[in-house]
């Protein structure tokens, strides 16, 4: 039996102890807790933040949105969303303009340096996704991939954020 006095060490060497192995939620949460601090602490070199990685990507994809729809689409919060195109427009990676389809609404575009700072931070996460997955096979790494796609898509989790209102739905 483990005296109380001691924690609970992480398992063969690991980064979480035992005790979170056994719910996939708390085993995420802190996992993902711990690879955004690591992933901040890398794209900081350029200057960047995951959520601008985020947006910027998702300007790349999709092309010329409003910060509405940005938020939407990425599930951040109206304030964090302004703060976040604000950021990326004093650094001269987003313009706002007018919205070709709705003069009333402002459109966020990526500028040519936005895409020159995107490649840099998709490099980055790139070289931290190897650095990560190397501890699994190429199989694991795939079935990860799919895993998380398949969460990611479920429409139960979605309605258990939603209900908590965890962050913003793309249907509000």
């Amino acid at each position: 039996m483990q005296d109380a006095a001691v924690p609970d060490q992480p398992g063969a060497g690991g980064l979480l102890p035992d005790l979170l192995l056994d719910h996939a939620t708390c085993a995420l949460g802190r996992l993902g807790q711990m690879l955004l601090r690591l992933s901040e602490s890398r794209l900081e070199r350029i200057g960047l933040r995951t959520r601008h990685a985020g947006v910027l990507m998702a300007l790349r994809d999709r092309g010329p949105l409003s910060q509405q729809a940005l938020g939407s689409l990425l599930r951040i919060d109206p304030a964090t969303m302004v703060s976040t195109v604000t950021d990326l427009e004093l650094e001269g990676l987003v313009k706002r303009g007018r919205d070709s389809g709705d003069a009333r609404r402002h459109a966020v575009t990526m500028t040519p340096s936005g895409a020159a700072r995107l490649e840099e931070a998709e490099t980055i996460l790139g070289g931290l996704d190897d650095e990560i997955l190397v501890a699994l096979t190429p199989r694991q790494q795939q079935s990860l991939h799919q895993a998380l796609r398949c969460l990611a898509q479920a429409q139960t989790i979605r309605q258990l954020v939603d209900q908590a209102r965890l962050c913003p739905s793309p249907d509000r």
